[in-house]
């Protein structure tokens, strides 16, 4: 079938001028962009700060009501199994939607989460269905980010984007679980019912600055086709044949932020009995988080951010082996902030190259995303699962070895097989949407 391709937009962060009536003077016109990414920023770091209480709690609850570790690790993880799900199918059924779409229902979602919660049984099911809301709310945070980037901001400014981004999301999930204890010494529910209230807040900020000012909006991805679950996969699959090695390089990136917070938690609790210093491991590790973002677009990278996130992710490689040979608490501590800004400005770096992708593909862009938000999920969904399993029999430090590795294998593999502009296949993703 035909399609028509979308018209094309403004080119984000350009700046129309007006002819002043009382002289001959050129001035700038005013810019909605900027306060329409304050308010979005606002928007992320609400629903961002209500997810972080919930990640606090929402696992102690689910224990206290199943008394099994065990089931409530399986209960979490079905978490990012969903995420695949939901991934596969935004990209299938709502690949032309906007950012206001998927802010739209991401709030929605985020409310429901903590409200099943308050309002059912405490039984399995629910769990599950609340694990599910977890999972769409989360996905749909990451395709509102890319889309709303891609549409609001020029590709002159992705870095910075993703930059400010990322130091809203590590300050919003260094207070939810900074603030989480505070209310469980209250009530239970009292924690739920705060995070639907961060929720509001933000669906407030929605209401002012993206309802109010788009009443008579239409997105500007029209619908004119419709793709078959087979055509998605053969989409994904072509992209996919020209992306696979960045995207394992994104899952052995993600896998440190996935040892530090399942294995790396009680391996600090052990480092706790050797030094005072020692439980404050991941707060090392999450700490610089919050710096990076300020000034990583202020950063001079003629190599370009894809060869400096290799180069940089080499290194968290390097810190992640360092951390298993060593007791000297202080040391550990250094290494792991080291480690926190490498892989810090590498991932933005990575998040600012994935929205160059979605960029050029245009109408395929969600595509790119999908690939993108699947490689967290699948470093989520079973790094838990193998380091769980690895710490079990191998010790505790032997998981940030193995991640380590893989990310310098990985890392040394792009610099050699990845060219620095990757050709995306236009007119084959275009033949295959229209068949």
């Amino acid at each position: 079938m035909a399609e028509r391709l979308p018209s094309k937009e403004k080119v984000a962060g350009s700046n129309p001028v007006r002819r002043s009536s009382n002289m001959n003077v050129v001035k700038p016109a005013k810019k909605f962009v900027v306060s329409k990414f304050a308010a979005f920023c606002i928007i992320i770091f609400f629903v961002s700060l209500s997810d972080g209480i919930m990640s606090y709690v929402s696992p102690i609850y689910i224990e206290s009501q199943t008394a099994n570790a065990f089931l409530t690790g399986i209960v979490l993880s079905i978490s990012s199994f969903f995420g695949i799900l939901v991934d596969f199918y935004l990209s299938e059924h709502l690949w032309n939607k906007d950012y206001k779409f998927f802010l739209y229902w991401m709030l929605i979602f985020a409310f429901l989460f903590p409200l099943v919660l308050v309002f059912f049984n405490p039984q399995f099911l629910v769990f599950v269905l609340a694990m599910a809301f977890w999972s769409i709310y989360y996905e749909l945070r990451g395709y509102a980010s890319f889309d709303f980037i891609h549409k609001k901001m020029g590709r002159n400014k992705h870095t910075y984007a993703w930059g400010v981004i990322s130091t809203i999301l590590s300050i919003s999930y260094a207070l939810g679980p900074t603030i989480a204890p505070v209310l469980l010494t209250l009530n239970m529910k009292i924690s739920f019912i705060t995070s639907v209230a961060m929720v509001f807040t933000g669906l407030a900020f929605f209401i002012l600055f993206f309802l109010k000012h788009n009443k008579n909006g239409h997105s500007s991805r029209e619908i004119v086709i419709k793709k078959s679950f087979w055509g998605e996969l053969q989409i994904l699959k072509t992209l996919l044949s020209k992306t696979w090695l960045l995207i394992s390089f994104q899952v052995a990136q993600m896998l440190i932020d996935v040892v530090f917070w399942t294995t790396g938690i009680i391996f600090a609790a052990n480092l706790g009995k050797i030094h005072p210093w020692g439980a404050f491991l991941i707060t090392a590790y999450t700490v610089p988080f919050v710096i990076v973002g300020f000034f990583v677009d202020k950063i001079p990278v003629k190599m370009g951010k894809k060869r400096a996130a290799f180069y940089l992710s080499i290194g968290a490689g390097i810190t992640m082996i360092m951390l298993a040979y060593s007791k000297n608490v202080p040391y550990l501590l250094a290494v792991a902030g080291l480690c926190s800004i490498l892989y810090g400005i590498a991932s933005i770096y990575m998040s600012a190259v994935m929205e160059d992708y979605i960029a050029r593909l245009g109408h395929f862009g969600n595509d790119m995303a999908t690939l993108s938000q699947l490689s967290a999920n699948i470093a989520y969904a079973f790094g838990p699962i193998v380091f769980g399993f690895i710490a079990q029999y191998m010790g505790l430090e032997t998981p940030f070895v193995v991640t380590g590795i893989l990310l310098i294998f990985l890392s040394v593999l792009c610099l050699a097989y990845i060219p620095r502009k990757i050709r995306m296949p236009q007119k084959e993703l275009i033949s295959l949407a229209e068949s």
